[in-house]
């Protein structure tokens, strides 16, 4: 029987599913070959990661505001977020796409506008990005069971928080997994709780094709 993989073992992720995390010298960048076509509606996980060196964290107000204006822009071009986490230096998103070309022009305007944005604020040039962006597509409802669960519990993954409730995710989205946490405890800045409700109501999509809803059902 195969030993559970104790680094992944979360509040969101019991069993430890999901691959061991490589040492950082044996990574390697995305390579640029074909990505592999999908059918109408299928989910899809994607990771952004940026280059360690552009800021210390992404999970402050104001570079959150950005990342929010950047997602507006891009849903413009048909991009449908279903579930979200924004970490120190990468972004896990849970989208639904249409297709393989219509999910490149939205995820081409998303990183187009994230990379302006940041650039501005930071007062910095060149590119923000560590490497392509990763798209694991989700074919099977446990698969995207997983992929939510592994997206909502980052923060917990990381260590970066342990059971406080992530405003810098989606998390409100799910009330069985929302509704877990001390609301007065963590919420003592009413005015970020504010403002993060309606963030998060002007970026997330609720599921909207079958194979989506059956996996966050």
């Amino acid at each position: 029987m195969r030993k559970k993989n104790q680094a992944l073992v979360t509040l969101f992720n019991l069993k430890g599913a999901g691959r061991p995390r490589l040492a950082i010298e044996k990574r390697r960048s995305i390579p640029h070959r074909t990505r592999e076509s999908f059918k109408k509606g299928t989910p899809v996980h994607v990771t952004i990661k940026l280059k360690k060196n552009i800021v210390f964290t992404l999970r402050n107000k104001t570079i959150f505001q950005k990342i929010a204006k950047a997602v507006q822009k891009a849903r413009l071009k048909k991009l449908r977020i279903i579930h979200f986490t924004v970490q120190k230096d990468h972004l896990h998103l849970l989208l639904e796409a249409t297709d393989k070309i219509a999910l490149g022009k939205s995820l081409q305007s998303l990183g187009i506008s994230l990379s302006k944005s940041l650039t501005h604020l930071l007062k910095r040039s060149g590119s923000v990005y560590k490497e392509r962006y990763h798209v694991h597509i989700l074919k099977s409802i446990r698969e995207i069971k997983n992929a939510k669960l592994y997206i909502l519990g980052n923060a917990v993954k990381h260590g970066v928080i342990k059971d406080k409730f992530d405003t810098f995710s989606s998390v409100i989205k799910e009330p069985k997994i929302a509704w877990q946490f001390d609301f007065e405890k963590y919420f003592s800045d009413l005015l970020h709780f504010l403002d993060y409700e309606k963030i998060i109501s002007d970026l997330v999509d609720s599921p909207k094709f079958f194979l989506t809803k059956k996996g966050l059902g």
